[in-house]
């Protein structure tokens, strides 16, 4: 549900910024929907991006998940297509302060903005790969040092709190209905 043009999209900003890494953390079982994953594996292979994409699938222990968000300089979310109610991940990623980078569909341009920074177009690896660079550099602009260490990285951003973020979210659902 969008992670092909993701992939599309790093592949796209590999030869310029070959520092760049990205880590799937997907909730998809390893051994469930194998012609997909296999698909993936092989736009992989053809981007030689073997390494610098890592695939962590299955559920993980909050811990470990936290972990891993907390070590990311970005968030993105690439959704092609929302098949529930307002994915969560969005307001975790804005209650932790981590800057996002996410797909304008379904209530997404809702919740972070229609004009956020980090909304890109759908289906677009292009438009994602451009958006993706301007929050990067609005994350270094400015900044004499980035947080090198996991414990840094964790504790940089914002200092939104989730009960803040969940009551924005109460404020967005009542001013709709």
């Amino acid at each position: 549900r969008g992670l092909h043009t993701l992939v599309e999209a790093v592949g796209l900003l590999q030869p310029a910024h070959p520092q760049l890494k990205l880590l799937v953390l997907s909730r998809r079982l390893p051994n469930g929907t194998q012609q997909r994953a296999y698909r993936l594996r092989q736009l992989v292979g053809s981007l030689a991006a073997e390494g610098r994409i890592v695939f962590i699938d299955g559920m993980l222990d909050e811990s470990v998940l936290r972990d891993y968000v907390g070590a990311s300089d970005v968030v993105t979310l690439p959704f092609a297509l929302i098949t529930s109610d307002a994915p969560i991940s969005l307001l975790e990623a804005q209650a932790i302060g981590k800057p996002l980078v996410a797909v304008a569909t379904g209530c997404v341009p809702e919740l972070i903005g229609a004009n956020h920074p980090g909304l890109a177009r759908g289906y677009d690896a292009a438009s994602l790969a451009r958006t993706i660079t301007r929050v990067c550099i609005d994350l270094t602009d400015g900044s004499e040092s980035a947080p090198n260490s996991l414990d840094e990285r964790m504790h940089c951003g914002s200092s939104r709190r989730w009960e803040d973020a969940g009551e924005e979210w109460m404020q967005l659902l009542s001013s709709i209905v």
